[in-house]
């Protein structure tokens, strides 16, 4: 492994402690367990044993003529007594080796000049180890992980372990040492003491009513311009004994995909448990443009608060609010919000700032994930007679949700010489060019359209003052960005040469999730269910309008017999007067 990576995940650990007031001895080929504490640890440890202390054994198992281990580096004695005596260290005047032991009989485990003797003897760049032949890895990312290691030692003695971490950027953190007196003549466990913090991403509500969100509110439905409020979730991590002196880094940071648009920081709240924490212990960095949000609390308080019984395990929730936008995917991708946790993993780093640099050892709590889900539907306003026939120009009212807001696509016709569309004297396209044959029915023979798309972001209404929209003049008009609830439509202007058909009628949009957490939409217009045509097609509404000749007759035959019996009448007054004049005729003879 090359210094720099070594650097970036620094020393850990341990000392397996021989010795209680007198030293307690390892037997020849004594065995080691490495037991890992937090299963969720997914990175590879190897851990490196160094005999700091060798010794004989005595009858009752005690150590005795105690000198420098083999892996402790004694080419400059002076240096290195002068190194374990100082005030970050033992913190009193050592002369030889003895006077090393008799200091470190009267610590306590974890104790402050205990850390500072591991830290000079183990240091990276100024310690004082040789190359060691004991090492034993532990795979976390194996399958099933692995939750424990164990190593031989050939002698008695004191020993060091030094936890290196050789998958770096996966959720970790490094154990600073752990003291452990020895009592047991075969074998000795050693429970490493990491804290690995977690962060959870959740989706609290959503303005629409009618939103659809799953069980472990991992996902939910919504409509353009809806406004939805995602938690996140961590704890207060305990770093009771953990070696950390200075500060603990703990910046939580949410990405928002292109379809979701940051609210602002006013909209944010942090709290711990079910008070808000003070606005002086954490910052805000966000960036609606860049969908970006980065809470970075105080790394002090953090510190005090990871190490004080009262608040150790406390929630620590951040809520914000985020709204879906005209940029939202509609497919079964749908529209991600990501989050993850960053944080100190290295008690022997000083860190330099709130935030862990690239350079800094730190960890990364694995993603956790929200996915915002819209949909859209078709209108296909025709022929009622020829339900292929597009008919354009038509006009609706769209009512919905109050302030829900939709997203409408439509194509205009545009004359172009490179165009497929050609415009009939009825005001339809169609892509079939005039031969000769009929002619007589093109608005034009000569010029061609091309059919542009326009999108329109629009509020809908629940009162009269509804949307207006317009059908395309391909007879289609696109609504999407729609999520689950209830659409009413009514035709308001007919298109030309047709009867209006001003009858409301509803799109009912249903959604259910699958075990995968997918949506499974739903559509029903005017009482009947639609499906898309295809996979990834768009359910499509289809309403057709009538010519006037084509309507049936109110009455039935009745109509027709008075349109008849007028015809007969007349025909018989006329016979009459013709009769008349002829009778007079003859009588004047």
């Amino acid at each position: 492994m090359t210094k720099t990576i070594k650097k970036m995940i620094s020393v850990i650990v341990s000392f397996v402690m021989v010795m209680a007031m007198s030293a307690t001895v390892f037997a020849a080929g004594y065995t080691i367990t490495i037991n890992k504490k937090d299963s969720t640890d997914k990175s590879k440890h190897t851990y490196e044993v160094y005999q700091i202390f060798s010794g004989d054994v005595a009858a009752d198992g005690k150590l005795y003529n105690i000198d420098w281990g083999s892996h402790v580096d004694t080419t400059d004695e002076a240096a290195l007594l002068a190194a374990v005596s100082g005030a970050n260290a033992l913190n009193t005047t050592c002369s030889d080796v003895d006077d090393v032991i008799a200091a470190l009989k009267e610590l306590e485990k974890d104790s402050a000049p205990l850390d500072g003797f591991a830290t000079v003897i183990g240091d990276e760049d100024d310690g004082f180890l040789k190359a060691t032949t004991y090492t034993a890895v532990l795979n976390g990312g194996a399958d099933p992980a692995e939750t424990s290691t164990s190593v031989t030692v050939s002698a008695p003695g004191y020993y060091l372990i030094k936890d290196t971490i050789t998958t770096a950027g996966e959720y970790n953190t490094i154990s600073k040492f752990m003291l452990k007196v020895v009592n047991d003549p075969t074998t000795i466990t050693v429970t490493s003491k990491e804290e690995i913090p977690t962060l959870d991403k959740v989706i609290e509500s959503c303005s629409a009513a009618d939103s659809v969100i799953t069980a472990d509110q991992k996902a939910n439905t919504a409509s353009v311009g809806d406004d939805i409020t995602f938690k996140l979730t961590s704890k207060v991590p305990d770093l009771r004994e953990k070696g950390y002196t200075d500060k603990y880094c703990f910046v939580m940071n949410d990405t928002m995909s292109a379809g979701l648009t940051y609210k602002g920081d006013a909209n944010v709240t942090v709290k711990m448990g079910t008070s808000t924490i003070a606005a002086t212990d954490y910052t805000i960095n966000s960036s609606a443009a860049n969908g970006t949000l980065q809470i970075v609390f105080d790394p002090e308080k953090m510190l005090t608060w990871g190490t004080t019984a009262a608040t150790v395990g406390q929630d620590i929730t951040v809520t914000y609010v985020a709204t879906l936008n005209d940029n939202a995917v509609i497919t079964d991708a749908g529209n991600p919000n990501t989050a993850n946790l960053v944080y100190s993993n290295d008690p022997y780093q000083t860190y330099s700032g709130d935030v862990p640099t690239d350079n800094e050892p730190h960890g990364t709590t694995p993603d956790s994930t929200t996915v915002t889900y819209t949909t859209q539907a078709r209108l296909f306003k025709v022929d009622k007679n020829n339900p292929t026939r597009g008919l354009a120009t038509a006009e609706f009212d769209l009512e919905g949700l109050s302030g829900r807001m939709v997203v409408t696509t439509s194509k205009s016709a545009v004359a172009d010489a490179a165009g497929t569309y050609w415009l009939l004297k009825d005001g339809t396209y169609t892509t079939d060019a005039p031969d000769g044959t009929h002619d007589n029915l093109y608005d034009s023979t000569t010029t061609k359209y091309k059919m542009v798309e326009s999108t329109t972001t629009a509020t809908m209404a629940a009162t009269a003052t509804a949307l207006s929209i317009t059908v395309g003049d391909d007879g289609i008009i696109d609504l999407s960005r729609l999520g689950a609830g209830t659409y009413t439509l009514t035709e308001t202007a007919a298109p030309q040469g047709y009867v209006l058909d001003d009858t409301p009628r509803d799109l009912v949009i249903s959604c259910t999730f699958n075990a995968q957490n997918k949506p499974v939409w739903t559509y029903n217009f005017d009482g009947t269910d639609i499906t898309p045509t295809a996979a990834g097609g768009i359910a499509t509404a289809v309403v057709g309008n009538e010519k006037p000749s084509d309507l049936p007759i109110t009455g039935g035959m009745g109509t027709t017999f008075f349109y008849v019996a007028g015809s007969i009448l007349v025909a018989a007054g006329a016979a009459l007067i013709v009769f008349k004049k002829k009778t007079e005729a003859g009588e004047n003879k």
